[in-house]
C-alpha cells in the first residue's frame, strides 16, 4: 500500500506476468537459469522483485533506503 498515492507509486512483479501475456518467452528465463554465470540472488532481484540489500559501492545506500521507506 502506498501511504501517499498522490506523491508516489510503487510496482513490482515477476517474470511470470510477461510470460503469461506473451511479452517474454519462457525459454529466455530457462536460458538465463541454464547459463554458467547464473546467480540466484541476482535473478531474484531482477526477475522476482525480491529485495536483498545493496551491493558494495552501490549508488543507493541500503540502510538509508530502509530507514526512509514505509511499508503497510
Amino acid at each position: 500500500m502506498v501511504t501517499e498515492p498522490e506523491k508516489a507509486y510503487i510496482m513490482g512483479g515477476t517474470w511470470r506476468i510477461p510470460v503469461l501475456m506473451k511479452l517474454l518467452d519462457r525459454s529466455f528465463i530457462q536460458d538465463l537459469k541454464a547459463d554458467g554465470t547464473y546467480n540466484e540472488a541476482s535473478f531474484d532481484r531482477e526477475y522476482e522483485s525480491k529485495w536483498s540489500g545493496t551491493a558494495e559501492n552501490a549508488f543507493f545506500n541500503g540502510d538509508v533506503f530502509d530507514h526512509c521507506r514505509i511499508l503497510n
